[in-house]
């Protein structure tokens, strides 16, 4: 035998494994040929009953409200992120991730229970339960940040395209109250907690005053040895400095976890504060820079003198506070303003009908192909004998003999 004769040593021609693929998709193709009247058929009917689906589905209308969140400036801003820092974040910022803290807040069951009722949505639902038009409620309700803008956006879907306006509305104006309520109410506490520090740092004011008026005979020495003077008056504004910071951290506990980073921030000032006053003369080292032989007569008179400045200087910082936290109190917080109120819509949102028909459509295609080849299938497996015999045995064992 000739050299050009021979076949390959695995008997296979080259070319056999690209006339295989062609057979197979002429097998494919032939296929649906054979019973394309089926996947027509199918694929029209399927889709006429998409049709009739999405024409039975009720129209859904979606009301828009764009609103803008307060400014880290304004005092609703730093009491609502003092209130509720856990959920805004860290340091309160609303502009960038405040979406997930109004819809929270929108969603919460106070805000949802009240505009339940308010506008019937139990009934509107059909809700067996309270929880079960809750869960409708927060489907129906979407909240959106554009991250460039800052501004939120507040979506809400029902099928009445009035009432999702009005519904829409009515959320953002029950936010405002209540966050206004938080705020006014931690303004009140701490009102009240800085009140209370004003009257007992009065009282421990007069306390030494009087204790030091008692020593008249030391006001003397105090005027000759005026360096004394001004090393105990810069201890005692450096005491009251730190009683004021562990006040302001005793007040921040009202509304802020021990985790939160303005009051971490607030720690590192106090303890640094602290190092300060460990490096500075105590009553005994005022005396020593001043000359004076340390008697217990001038020492007693000096921790007199310095006390009565430290409470001076606390009672200035507190009444600073105070006055602060009345106003904030005083004022009514507008938590967000409105830039875009929510109208009737005119069109409706939902169902998206063409969308349905398209998708029905193409599912329609899709399992009528596959029931083609699967009919295929069947077909030649019930020409070969043997493969005939196995289905039927399996219909047997199906029906129970």
């Amino acid at each position: 035998m000739n050299g050009h004769d021979q076949l390959p040593a695995s008997g296979v021609n080259p070319g056999q494994g690209w006339e295989d693929d062609e057979i197979s998709l002429l097998d494919l193709l032939l296929v649906l040929a054979k019973r394309w009247r089926m996947v027509a058929s199918g694929t029209i009917i399927v889709s006429l009953l998409a049709v009739g689906i999405a024409l039975v589905m009720k129209n859904k209308f979606t009301a828009s409200v764009t609103v803008m969140p307060p400014q880290k400036s304004s005092g609703a801003s730093a009491l609502l992120a003092g209130q509720l820092g856990a959920l805004a974040g860290v340091g309160g910022d609303f502009g960038g991730g405040g979406a997930n803290l109004y819809e929270g807040l929108l969603k919460s069951r106070s805000l949802t229970d009240a505009l339940l009722v308010r506008f019937h949505l139990i009934q509107v639902y059909h809700s067996k339960t309270m929880e079960d038009a809750r869960k409708t409620f927060a489907a129906n309700l979407v909240v959106t940040a554009d991250k460039k803008s800052s501004l939120i956006k507040v979506d809400f879907t029902d099928r009445n395209p009035r009432r999702a306006a009005e519904v829409a509305n009515a959320a953002i104006a029950a936010l405002n109250q209540m966050v206004s309520h938080l705020a006014i109410t931690e303004a009140s506490q701490k009102r009240a907690f800085f009140e209370q520090q004003v009257h007992d740092s009065e009282a421990r004011l007069n306390k030494d005053e009087q204790a030091l008026s008692q020593m008249g005979q030391g006001q003397g020495w105090i005027e000759l040895y005026p360096q004394a003077q001004e090393v105990v008056a810069s201890n005692a504004q450096l005491r009251a400095q730190i009683a004021a910071k562990e006040v302001e951290l005793s007040a921040m506990q009202i509304s802020v976890t021990p985790n939160n980073p303005n009051y971490l921030r607030q720690q590192q000032t106090l303890e640094s504060l602290r190092a300060k006053l460990h490096e500075q003369p105590n009553v005994d080292g005022a005396a020593s820079v001043s000359g004076h032989l340390k008697t217990p007569q001038s020492l007693v008179y000096l921790q007199k003198y310095r006390d009565v400045l430290f409470e001076q200087d606390v009672l200035k910082i507190m009444m600073q506070q105070f006055e602060s936290a009345k106003v904030d109190e005083s004022k009514d917080f507008p938590v967000v303003q409105v830039v875009d109120p929510a109208l009737v819509p005119e069109r409706h949102s939902k169902p998206k009908r063409a969308l349905i028909v398209i998708i029905g459509g193409m599912l329609g295609f899709f399992l009528c192909v596959v029931w083609a080849f699967v009919a295929e299938s069947l077909q030649r497996a019930g020409d070969d004998p043997e493969t005939a015999e196995k289905l039927q045995m399996i219909r047997l064992y199906l029906r129970g003999r």
